[in-house]
C-alpha cells in the first residue's frame, strides 16, 4: 500500500523526523502516536493502514503487545510449549 501511493517507510521517517526502524516497528507492534502520524501524513484513514487495529469509524481495538499478551495470558491462552 505504501508503495503505491508513492511511500517508502524511510520517506514517512524523514517526513515524521523519526527513523524507519521507529516506523516500520508500528505496522508490526501497536503504537497510537505512529499510526496517527502515519495516517495522516498519507491522508488516508487509520483503520485503512491498520485494520487489525481500528475500527471502520477509526476506534482503537489493540491497545499494546504488551497488553495483549497480558490478556491472552489472563485468558489462559499461552503459547504451546510456554511454561504455565
Amino acid at each position: 500500500m505504501l508503495r503505491a501511493a508513492g511511500w517508502t517507510q524511510q520517506r514517512i521517517g524523514d517526513a515524521l523526523g523519526m527513523t524507519q526502524q521507529a516506523v516500520s516497528q508500528a505496522f508490526s507492534q501497536p503504537n497510537k502516536a505512529v499510526e496517527e502520524m502515519v495516517a495522516e501524513i498519507l491522508e488516508l484513514p487509520i483503520h485503512d493502514l491498520f485494520p487489525d487495529r481500528y475500527t471502520p469509524g477509526g476506534t482503537r481495538m489493540v491497545k499494546t503487545v504488551r497488553f495483549q499478551r497480558i490478556r491472552k495470558r489472563a485468558q489462559g491462552n499461552t503459547k504451546p510449549g510456554a511454561a504455565a
